[in-house]
């Protein structure tokens, strides 16, 4: 009796047309693969001047279209404005996660509260705000490092690749400083979500910051503001609405007189203001 390979081989002497077949099926085959592979494979995608990216297909699944965003601070302490600028970002631009990064270690600003009780006191604000898509990452935690935000932004993208939308998080009281900071750059990286707070009306930007707002900015009231959310990157989504009025000078200084403060009630978790008054964290 004839084995499988042998009756094969059988065929394809007796049939010599076979063989013609099977080798346009295997070119037909590996063509397929490839194509495959080519339609899966991510795109490259570069933030153009304009702030509008350029991609080259439109067939991009719905995995990959996922929202990441990320929110960096000394959280020093957390309070109740940082949720509610983290809650306008993800109703607004309908986000999916947010990694919320505090500072080990920062040029720009000076951290009296170690790492860890910070960290902690954001652990127990999210615990009881009970919104699982607010994730603490430690990527910049580092206490004898400070951050370098072009790069940082710039590995955050090569790691998630370059079709996912990506978005940095920040409040508009901040903007005249993003320059000094080292932030301009991130938008090559991420899209900017930028939420109006107490001071930092864009009138009041100077004209460096005007020129690039300007040139990057898309507004609620355009009309493709949500369809532009799930570019990579490139834009500056500004909400118009102020999400808090919270000052954290004041909290420190609230805090001071212990937890029947009215400003800290209103504006602090009351496990994290329990614990920051009875480590006496802000009591110098």
């Amino acid at each position: 009796m004839l084995k499988k390979e042998q009756h094969l081989d059988f065929l394809d002497d007796r049939y010599p047309f076979l063989n013609n077949f099977k080798r346009v099926f295997k070119q037909s085959l590996c063509i397929f693969s490839l194509a495959v592979i080519a339609l899966t494979t991510p795109l490259i995608i570069s933030c153009s001047d304009d702030g509008k990216d350029e991609i080259t297909s439109n067939s991009i699944p719905d995995s990959t279209r996922r929202k990441v965003a990320f929110f960096d601070g000394d959280f020093n302490p957390v309070d109740n404005g940082h949720l509610a600028i983290l809650k306008e970002a993800k109703d607004t631009i309908h986000l999916d996660t947010i990694f919320l990064m505090p500072y080990g270690r920062t040029d720009f600003s000076e951290i009296d509260v170690s790492y860890s009780d910070r960290r902690y006191m954001l652990e127990l604000a999210l615990e009881d705000y009970g919104d699982p898509s607010f994730v603490i990452s430690d990527l910049i935690s580092s206490e004898n490092v400070s951050v370098n935000p072009t790069r940082l932004f710039k590995e955050l993208r090569a790691e998630f690749g370059p079709r996912k939308p990506l978005f940095y998080i920040i409040g508009s009281s901040i903007l005249n400083d993003l320059d000094e900071m080292g932030y301009l750059d991130v938008i090559n990286y991420v899209n900017i979500i930028c939420i109006k707070s107490v001071g930092g009306e864009l009138s009041k930007l100077n004209k460096n910051m005007k020129d690039y707002v300007q040139k990057y900015i898309v507004r609620e009231e355009d009309p493709k503001f949500l369809e532009y959310t799930n570019d990579p990157c490139g834009h500056f989504f500004y909400i118009d609405r102020q999400a808090t009025n919270v000052s954290i000078p004041k909290i420190k200084e609230s805090i001071k007189e212990g937890l029947s403060n009215s400003y800290v009630k209103e504006n602090m978790n009351p496990r994290v203001a329990k614990y920051a008054v009875e480590k006496g964290l802000y009591s110098h």
